[in-house]
């Protein structure tokens, strides 16, 4: 109902404060003054519309030729041009956000809307830009790089993929389309590191007291968390000459890691696990990175780029200036409180969650050993000769009950509440080796692996996963014989984008398990603690001295948050990871209801790629220009 059509009959009724009337149009009032904030529902990753085309390119192929087809075909960009099932995925180009689009006229439909905003011109094909794909029998394609120009507010460069398919009558078609936001004229290169910026004055900190309004802030963006995330995030920041400062609630670079058990490590590559801006760990270390080896790259990191954070920092809370849009924090460190000013806030709170999830089975008071969730557990030194039982079976339960059976624990039993994926090292070597090499910087390895649509990207790993099982059920086979429940086809991108985990890399410990060194208990749930360990539900037990529950952390970002932000304000934050219905994933490096916050964080691979897009839009709307985002669902 129209607010004037509100206000016009309200003058003509009782201006009784008890008027029923009066009392029905306030709840009107208050019901149309309330914002209506929907966060992204999750949608079901094996649910993604899309998959792999199903086409044979002939061997004698021109794919220069193909090439300049393709360059026409986007140009174009009519339903005709493209097969049915056809994938768009832009990030932060066309759309000034990430999104994928399927079917011909849906692509259709939003590439023209697009272009008419953004006039994109000049296509070209790199040298050596074009060849022909064959991933296995019955599907190949061409896949064809390009570059291009745009006309439009903000102007930019922008890259992509085409890839194009034959049809039946041999016409080619796209089924294909990946554009990225290269550059904005102007600007300073996102990838080439440059000098910090430091603050531009030392107007006195405001109090809460006399917050109004500001005509200039302390920081162009604040941090808040120094791991990965962060830290990329930063590096990028200052490539674009952007005032920003990390906050850190450790007292040292690098304390998200340290800071955990002693025994932990990076179960992927060295080379996947890499800083951007040049190789921070080269030959002379290991493969599998662990805690002293991460502590070592990230102080060189911080050091050689002249990193700007505040350690020993905790963001306690927040409040927004609408009007001028700028944030002011409250900041406890070194015993004080103090405030700054930032037009933007990124959360960068962790990948897998800081709250713990502790299982609260009845009887924890009657038991007589030491209980504790892996959030506390440093190392099983202290436990020699005793029994220890680790609740869970993912990446952590292995590795604390790996590091009790080499600190001499009598006995290690695994307890399994569940079938867990698990993927030999190997396999995922297999597969990410070929791209992630020391002699390939990172941003390119990047960039032929993640741009994909997730849908593309789940389809291609099952495919080497499935192989991979397939060729070694002797390995699976002997994890069933001792009781371990294995899903040996891991839905690898349902654990990351959904789970959030509760999978395990084999790294050596599921050897141990088939050759008997650590038990796994996986018949019967847990029913108690007794004074000496377990019941389970089948009447059995299992003593214990020491019981460590490996059970994962609440994951979603928003709610640690909330915390700082406030109620109102988390309220337009939008839900931390899962995707959307379109695969991209939720809450992360794009904008939300409440301006000028982000969320960034995820995988190594992920926190890194996308820090670039994350910093580019800060980038843009500090200069004035922020990015335009297409909103529109054809």
């Amino acid at each position: 109902m129209p607010q004037n059509f509100l206000n016009f009959l309200a003058s003509l009724v009782s201006s009784s404060p008890t008027s029923p009337v009066d009392q029905k149009l306030a709840k009107i009032n208050t019901e149309l003054e309330k914002p209506n904030y929907q966060r992204t529902p999750a949608f079901p990753i094996h649910k993604l519309p899309g998959g792999l085309p199903k086409a044979n390119v002939p061997e004698d192929v021109d794919v220069n030729a193909v090439a300049q087809i393709a360059l026409d075909l986007v140009k174009s960009m009519k339903p005709d041009d493209l097969i049915e099932d056809a994938l768009w995925r832009d990030l932060w180009a066309m759309t000034g956000t990430s999104r994928t689009f399927h079917s011909n006229k849906s692509i259709s439909a939003a590439w023209t809307e697009t272009a008419r905003e953004h006039q994109p011109h000049d296509f070209k094909v790199p040298p050596g830009g074009a060849m022909v794909m064959r991933p296995g029998p019955g599907v190949s394609w061409v896949q064809v790089k390009y570059a291009y120009r745009t006309s439009g507010r903000p102007m930019f460069t922008g890259k992509g993929i085409i890839r194009v398919v034959p049809d039946s009558e041999g016409k080619w078609r796209i089924w294909l389309l990946i554009s990225m936001l290269d550059q904005i004229p102007g600007f300073p290169s996102p990838d080439i590191m440059a000098a910090r910026v430091l603050p531009g004055h030392n107007s006195p900190p405001p109090t809460p007291t006399s917050m109004k309004s500001f005509s200039d802030v302390d920081y162009d963006c604040v941090i808040i968390g120094g791991g990965m995330s962060g830290l990329c995030l930063a590096g990028h920041l200052q490539a674009l000459k952007v005032r920003y400062v990390i906050l850190d609630k450790t007292s040292k670079v690098g304390g998200n890691w340290t800071e955990r058990y002693d025994s932990v490590q990076i179960h992927t590559s060295r080379g996947y696990g890499q800083f951007p801006f040049g190789t921070i760990w080269g030959p002379e270390y290991p493969y599998h990175l662990k805690t002293s080896h991460l502590a070592d790259g990230y102080n060189r990191y911080v050091k050689e780029n002249d990193i700007n954070m505040m350690l020993s920092t905790t963001a306690e809370k927040t409040w927004f200036d609408e009007i001028n849009k700028v944030w002011t924090l409250q900041l406890s460190t070194g015993g004080n409180v103090i405030y700054m000013r930032s037009r933007h806030i990124v959360m960068a709170l962790g990948a897998g969650g800081q709250i713990p999830k502790m299982p609260n089975y009845p009887g924890k008071d009657s038991f007589k050993g030491t209980i504790l969730h892996s959030k506390d557990y440093r190392s099983a030194k202290v436990w020699e000769g005793k029994r220890g039982i680790v609740i869970g079976s993912a990446n952590t339960a292995h590795d604390i009950t790996n590091d009790m059976l080499e600190a001499g624990c009598s006995s290690v039993t695994m307890i399994q509440r569940g079938a867990t994926p698990v993927l030999p090292v190997e396999c995922w070597s297999g597969i990410y080796d070929k791209v992630y090499k020391d002699d390939v910087p990172v941003s390119v390895s990047d960039s032929m692996m993640i741009p994909m649509p997730t849908v593309l990207q789940r389809a291609m790993s099952m495919m080497a996963i499935t192989k991979y099982a397939n060729e070694h059920k002797d390995f699976y086979d002997g994890l069933e014989k001792q009781g371990f429940k294995v899903d040996r086809y891991m839905d690898l991108y349902h654990c990351l984008y959904e789970r959030f985990g509760g999978h395990y890399i084999e790294v050596g410990t599921s050897k141990k398990i088939i050759e008997g060194k650590i038990k796994v208990k996986s018949d019967s749930s847990i029913s108690s603690f007794t004074e000496n360990g377990l019941l389970f539900a089948d009447g059995t037990t299992l003593d214990a001295d020491v019981i460590v529950f490996a059970t994962g952390f609440e994951g979603n970002m928003r709610e640690a948050a909330e915390e700082i932000v406030g109620k109102e304000i988390g309220e337009k934050l939008d839900d931390w990871w899962g995707v959307d219905k379109e695969g991209e994933l939720r809450g992360a490096w794009r904008p939300m209801a409440q301006p000028n916050i982000w969320f960034t964080g995820g995988n190594l691979g992920l926190a890194r790629f996308y820090a670039r897009y994350l910093a580019m839009q800060i980038k843009a709307d500090v200069e004035g220009i922020p990015l335009k985002v297409y909103k529109g669902d054809p």
